[in-house]
């Protein structure tokens, strides 16, 4: 009776070894599970991006998703992590709209991001978004480093788009602006001479009016003065004549005293 005891009491003990070591497993040693797959020691990572990194021929219009290999959207860390995006071309940062699922609801979005451009991205550019270091999971883990995916847009810059061609002087090494063609500076230059001749050819004419003015009498001037020599000659005339009759009237008289 006492060996069947014995007995009973090391099966029951066996199998509950035997329980232990294949439900430990399943739940975890340590219990550090936070809900995205992995413990507090695995370490935060980017997992994949849409579009990929160096993708070319992305619409101007589409939207950016980054997916991490941790709960990146839990309540304690949304605020932080939502500052941690930024999208860029060259040195100009592109204003965008982070929007992150709640993982309460929507439990297999909790490692997904999701960025929107506020304004439609430039066709035929190339673009960068960066991912900082301080980026942080539910579990406390952080990325540590920064990450960063490019792409570039489809199509063609259009013409009103594409910036001033500029060209390098040969001796100073200075930058220019391309010269005007010789037509444009031809009509340029002859429009500022009419410009500056215009002022002496007018002081011309108006001392050429003035003078004609002074030179050339009117018509009615040169009546009146015709009219006044006529009347001169018949005044000559008239006093002529008077001094021919007394003359001839004195003589007469004489004769006449005389015989």
């Amino acid at each position: 009776m006492r060996k069947r005891t014995i007995a009973f009491g090391l099966a029951v003990s066996l199998f509950i070894a035997i329980c232990g070591g294949v439900i430990t497993p399943v739940w975890g040693q340590d219990g550090t599970g936070d809900g995205t797959g992995g413990g507090k020691n695995e370490p935060l990572s980017l997992v994949s991006s849409v579009p990929a990194d160096g993708t070319a021929g992305i619409n101007t219009d589409a939207l950016i998703k980054l997916t991490f290999s941790k709960n990146v959207v839990y309540m304690t860390v949304r605020e932080n992590n939502k500052k941690c995006f930024s999208l860029w071309s060259n040195n100009q940062q592109i204003p965008i709209e982070v929007i992150m699922a709640d993982d309460q609801i929507e439990f297999e979005k909790r490692n997904d991001v999701i960025l929107k451009p506020l304004q439609t991205l430039k066709a035929a550019t190339s673009y960068r978004v960066e991912v900082a270091p301080r980026l942080e999971s539910k579990s406390g883990a952080v990325l540590g480093h920064k990450v960063t995916v490019s792409f570039t847009t489809a199509g063609v810059i259009k013409e009103s788009e594409q910036p001033v061609k500029e060209k390098p002087a040969a001796d100073t090494g200075k930058v220019v602006k391309e010269p005007e063609s010789p037509a444009v500076v031809e009509d340029k230059t002859i429009s500022k001479n009419i410009k500056e001749a215009q002022p002496a050819v007018e002081q011309k004419v108006a001392e050429k009016n003035d003078e004609k003015i002074v030179k050339e009498p009117t018509a009615a001037v040169k009546e009146k003065a015709q009219e006044t020599e006529k009347k001169d000659w018949k005044t000559v005339l008239v006093i002529g004549g008077v001094i021919i009759a007394l003359v001839t009237a004195g003589w007469i008289y004489r004769k006449s005293a005389g015989k």
